[in-house]
């Protein structure tokens, strides 16, 4: 059954409308944080330059050597790099969900949402058993 808002609890309200914009806005600024560095919007002269002195903008700028370097093989190494740790980072966060989405319904106190929750549980296992099986 749904709740309305006036019905909600302490808890439901700082669930609703704090931590999950919350994690929404945090999620959103780590997709654009790795998009940027990954395309190189921070390849800017403010980016690149080198303070001397903590609390001023006073340095130097060295636009020769930021994307100069003495290795042909670390293009190579990043992206290897970054494909394995992006492929284990994204098997583990793939696993992690599945066993909270099998887990999640034994953590309420209410019967009927348990058992919904255990149809749930079996159809995706149903659903997913081809592929479990492959794996």
């Amino acid at each position: 059954m749904v709740k309305r808002w006036q019905e909600y609890g302490v808890q439901e309200w700082t669930d609703r409308c704090v931590l999950r914009p919350g994690e929404i806005i945090n999620t959103i600024w780590l997709i654009y944080i790795v998009l940027a560095q990954t395309f190189g919007a921070y390849e800017t002269c403010k980016c690149m330059s080198s303070t001397h002195e903590y609390g001023t903008d006073r340095g130097y700028m060295d636009f020769t050597q930021w994307a100069v370097t003495n290795s042909d093989w670390v293009k190579g190494y990043w992206t290897g790099g970054t494909v394995l740790a992006s492929g284990v980072m994204s098997i583990g966060m793939v696993y992690i969900v599945a066993e909270w989405c099998l887990q999640s319904h034994l953590s309420t106190e209410d019967y009927d949402d348990a058992w919904k929750g255990l149809r749930r549980t079996r159809r995706f296992r149903r659903f997913t058993h081809p592929y479990r099986w492959v794996i």
